[in-house]
């Protein structure tokens, strides 16, 4: 963060907020970037056979999470969020506009 306030000409001294920072920036925030990522991992996991490493490692860590869940006693709904959902509502204007 220090090397894009330092791109943008910020002083420490004007408390810009790393939101407004990235606001300026015109970018998106960290935790959209890793959601982005994850989605796109996981759209490719998708797309690849059955056999491969990559999608056998995804359906048992699936399978053990829906296990462990159930075994505590959680609800199958809550769990049902997409990361498509969660990388569409994480905005830097939505994260801004919250401030």
């Amino acid at each position: 963060m220090s090397s894009l306030r330092s791109i943008l000409s910020i002083l420490w001294q004007e408390k810009v907020t790393n939101l407004e920072a990235l606001y300026r920036a015109r970018s998106t925030s960290i935790e959209t970037m890793i959601l982005k990522t994850q989605l796109w991992w996981t759209s490719h996991v998708i797309r690849v056979e059955q056999d491969s490493i990559p999608r056998q490692l995804s359906e048992y860590s699936m399978k053990r999470c829906s296990s462990i869940n159930e075994a505590r006693g959680r609800r199958k709904a809550a769990a049902a969020v997409t990361l498509a959902s969660l990388a569409s509502s994480l905005t830097v204007d939505a994260l801004v506009d919250q401030n």
